[in-house]
């Protein structure tokens, strides 16, 4: 993974960070076919270049809103299946998982994004996710710069 030049302005728990990647990871090994791909990225973002995909949060989280406010993007693509769109509000509630037969054929506790959120919430970040049924899914954490 290549992180991008300014990475040495961000404040982080390098382990939670990882376990957030090693989750986002994990899902997408999990619900990605043989012969998908599954992809790291990183980038730069600030809220100017971005102001149509900025992650939604929790009101209680303090994160900058700032025309001007940088952060880098950690995210995770997969081409697996995909989670049906009346289905993803249960992504980041405690012990829910997707219901049909492939999904639940998986196992899990139903506990890895909402640790996962909490942990990058913690970092006064957020998450964002976007998914289309038999395309594929993208998991991101947002972390600002200092």
């Amino acid at each position: 993974m290549k992180l991008p030049i300014a990475c040495e302005q961000i404040a982080i728990d390098l382990q939670r960070i990882l376990q957030v990647l090693l989750n986002y990871l994990a899902n997408a090994i999990k619900f990605t076919p043989e012969g998908g791909t599954i992809t790291l990225n990183t980038r730069l973002a600030s809220c100017l270049d971005e102001a149509q995909t900025l992650p939604l949060g929790d009101a209680d989280q303090s994160f900058p809103t700032d025309p001007t406010s940088q952060f880098i993007v950690l995210s995770v693509r997969d081409t697996g299946i995909g989670i049906p769109l009346n289905q993803q509000h249960l992504l980041f509630q405690m012990f829910q998982q997707i219901d049909g037969g492939f999904y639940r054929s998986q196992e899990g506790t139903g506990l890895g994004l909402v640790l996962s959120k909490r942990l990058v919430g913690l970092h006064k970040g957020r998450v964002s996710f976007s998914s289309t049924p038999e395309i594929g899914s993208t998991f991101s954490a947002w972390l600002p710069l200092v």
